[in-house]
This record gives structure tokens, sequence and C-alpha cells, in this order.
């Protein structure tokens, strides 16, 4: 699937490179720049993960600051089973990770 560059400097612009990377799944932050420069065709289990986590950020921003958000994805989560926004992305199955992550953000945004 062909992920457009802009979703990916979107995605480090927020929440940074390392965070990026981690996201995608890619081995360094250069992958992330070499991302920014151009279209990138990846593995279809990419492409969900970073659509997932496009939404999840563009939801929290209507609400809070980039650094706000960056923590959120990194902080252990209560409506996630101790675990981090970032990490649920990252391991679990995109519709479930999904189902979970709307919980998380509802639960942060109304609390």
């Amino acid at each position: 699937m062909l992920l457009e560059k802009d979703v990916v400097i979107f995605l480090r612009d927020s929440l940074g490179s390392l965070m990026t990377a981690y996201l995608i799944g890619a081995d360094s932050t250069n992958n992330v720049k070499t991302m920014c420069q151009s279209n990138t065709e990846v593995s279809s289990d990419v492409y969900e993960r970073v659509t997932l986590a496009y939404n999840v950020v563009k939801k929290l921003q209507a609400f809070e600051s980039d650094d706000t958000i960056q923590a959120f994805m990194m902080g252990l989560n209560p409506t996630l089973g101790d675990r981090a926004p970032a990490r649920v992305i990252r391991n679990e199955d995109t519709p479930y990770a999904t189902i979970l992550l709307d919980q998380a953000v509802t639960n942060f945004i109304h609390n």
C-alpha cells in the first residue's frame, strides 16, 4: 500500500522521529527521514498502524498540545491494561487496537 509522505511528516512533527519510527516498525529514524521525502510502499500492517496513529493524534489535537499527546502515547494507560498507546498500536491487531484506543482517547479527553 502507498503511504503518503504527508502522513509520516505529520506524525514526525507531532510525535517526533523516534516515536514515529517505533510506530512504523522502522530500524532507525533514518527510515522516517526517507519516508518523509517521498511516498513509500509499505505492508498493509504498517499502513494500518500509521493510519491508526494518525487518527489518534488528530483526535487528541483538538484538545491537547503535541507535548501532551507525546506523553499520552508513551505513558502507561489504565484503559489499556497499563500499556502505552504506542505499544498497543505497534503490537496489537489494528481492529482490536482501534477499539482499545478509542476507549483510551475518550477516557483521556473526558478526565
